[in-house]
Order: C-alpha cells, then structure tokens, then sequence
C-alpha cells in the first residue's frame, strides 16, 4: 500500500496498534473543539462505539505524557476509581522514618623515650582518648487521612504531588 509516499504492508496502515495510526485523518473542527474543552478544566467525555477513532483522536491531540490512563471494571465504585487515580499518579503515603546511630571509639598512644604532644615533654608513659559520635537522621512527613470516598481529599493529594496530567477511564 502506497500512503505519503512510502510502501506499507497492510497491518502497518489499517489494524490495532499502540501508536497513532498511520492512515490517521485529522478533521480539523473535531481536534479543536476537543482542544478548545480541554483548556476550560470540565470534565470531556469522548464517547462512541468500537473501532470509531475515540483513541486516535485523543493521541492526535495530547502527548503520552500529558495524560493517565485508567483502565475501570465494570464493578467498581467511585472509591476504586478514586484509589486507581491516586495509585496511577503516583501519589504514596509515608510513615515517619528516624534512624540514630551512634558509636564510641577509643584512641590509646603509649611512647617510650622523650616525646613532645601539644606542647608536653614526656620521657614514658600512654596517651589516650575517648571520643563519641551520635549521627540521627530524622524525616517528619505530613500524615494524612485520605477518604476515598471524598473528592476534595483525592484533589488534595493530587495537588500535593503538583499533578499536572489529565485522566483518562476506560
């Protein structure tokens, strides 16, 4: 098959694929409204039956970076749904952390003959020295109970984690 000026097989041009397909039209009014909706923080609803370019359309029009994509089942609540946003965009819980370690260490010189150490002559005898290092490592994290029933508290944690994309359901 000829199309923009090279040869494709028949599978590389019309069949299911991850990537935008090949034989791609795009319908100018149609990309721009979708566009236009995205910019105006409401939710969009792209709807239709199998195989009508819905995916197309929206890979034509947003990055693979600019969006998450949520694969629902047929069973879930809106609490599963929230809790797949949340697990997607990588939004994760941390308990505090403290970790101490210390340690003692003992230094001990003995000499035999004159000796000058920081200004003291000796002629026999043993230095020594004990010395104690303490290194704690602390992490306060915010806690916070997330509702996975409430809204309000799945956009919290989103702005939290400064999400910018936007969230696709399948």
């Amino acid at each position: 098959m000829l199309f923009n000026n090279k040869v494709y097989k028949t599978n590389d041009v019309y069949g299911i694929q991850r990537d935008l397909p090949l034989n791609y039209i795009k319908r100018q009014e149609v990309d721009k409204k979708l566009i236009e909706n995205l910019d105006r923080s409401r939710h969009v609803v792209i709807y239709g039956s199998s195989k009508q370019g819905k995916t197309s359309l929206k890979k034509s029009c947003l990055k693979s970076d600019e969006y998450i994509n949520i694969q629902c089942l047929n069973h879930w609540k809106l609490t599963d749904i929230h809790l797949a946003i949340l697990k997607k965009a990588g939004y994760q819980t941390t308990q505090s952390v403290k970790q101490t370690a210390s340690g003692k260490q003992k230094v001990a010189a003995s000499f035999d003959g004159v000796v000058n150490f920081f200004g003291l002559t000796g002629s026999k005898g043993t230095i020594a020295a004990d010395t104690e290092q303490q290194k704690t490592t602390e992490t306060l994290l915010e806690n916070f109970d997330v509702d996975p029933d409430d809204v309000n508290d799945i956009i919290t944690c989103l702005n939290a984690i400064k999400f910018q994309q936007y969230i696709e359901y399948n």
